[in-house]
């Protein structure tokens, strides 16, 4: 039978979880989404069968406007590689967000894969941001105590929006990354990011913020993962608010931490931890076509 791409249906959810396990067992998240995938008017799901086996997959998560649009969950089946399996499902993708309208189209990858870099510029995606990317695990650095000079008030989105606009040096890129996404710093974009995390802020004496980092916390497969984001204009903060997020770690027994940080975060932390030898170097990147 040839080969052809199809829309995804919750009947192919075994197919699915069968062709991530291959890729990365477990921690995949795409398995345990699916199901939301599909009841989703927002997000479409597609795959490529070669002789009625699943073979690559990817969705098109559309905004309520269908202005723009994320492509989401690339995956080739690991013995099916370099056969362009992957070119093609993304083209498809491509080719699907024209139809409904998209302008600008947004594809997440780490430089850690090399070839889903070359995917998107060979596609004529351009990069547009990179932010580094590190995980740590147990057992967690030592690190000082946070101070109680420095007290991280809970901020909803609308302060959130309101502070980067009168500090916009905070966060200096128009999009930030958080939990594997990055996110416009415009209301939408910051209602998007809080929706599914917590933000907190760190204001000097002045009254003006300083340091502001986001975070989430979930359990899959008996693993928990909690994820940061952190933005600051002063060393010592950023160090009372690293420790403060290993002591959380170690309080709620994560598994793992991942953080995304920005520029200055990112030079601070190399003199708090030992960084990973994987994770030297390693960022989280933001590419975008327009369409």
């Amino acid at each position: 039978m040839p080969e052809r791409i199809r829309a995804l249906h919750i009947s192919d959810h075994d197919d699915i979880r069968d062709l991530c396990m291959g890729l990365w067992g477990v921690r995949d998240y795409i398995p345990e989404r699916f199901p939301q995938w599909v009841d989703s008017e927002y997000m479409h799901p597609f795959g490529l069968f070669q002789n009625n086996r699943l073979e690559a997959m990817g969705a098109l998560q559309v905004t309520p406007e269908r202005k723009k649009a994320w492509i989401k969950g690339l995956r080739v089946k690991l013995e099916s590689q370099r056969m362009g399996f992957g070119y093609r499902i993304t083209e498809h993708l491509m080719d699907y967000a024209r139809q409904v309208g998209v302008m600008t189209l947004r594809y997440g990858t780490s430089t850690r894969n090399k070839a889903s870099m070359g995917l998107a510029e060979k596609l004529g995606f351009k990069l547009t941001n990179s932010v580094s990317y590190l995980r740590l695990e147990p057992p967690f650095p030592a690190h000082p105590a946070p101070s109680p000079s420095f007290v991280p008030l809970v901020i909803g989105p609308e302060r959130f929006h309101e502070i980067l606009a009168t500090s916009p040096d905070l966060i200096e890129s128009e999009t930030f990354a958080f939990s594997w996404e990055f996110y416009n710093k415009d209301i939408e974009g910051i209602r998007q990011a809080t929706d599914i995390g917590k933000v907190r802020v760190i204001i000097d004496g002045t009254g003006e913020a300083n340091t502001v980092f986001l975070s989430r916390s979930e359990l899959r497969n008996d693993m928990r993962t909690s994820v940061y984001s952190i933005f600051s204009k002063n060393r010592s903060v950023f160090v009372d608010v690293f420790s403060r997020i290993l002591g959380e770690l170690e309080e709620t027994g994560t598994d793992r931490g991942a953080f995304f940080l920005g520029p200055r975060a990112e030079e601070w932390v190399q003199y708090m931890v030992e960084i990973p030898e994987e994770y030297k170097g390693r960022r989280f990147l933001l590419y975008e076509a327009s369409i």
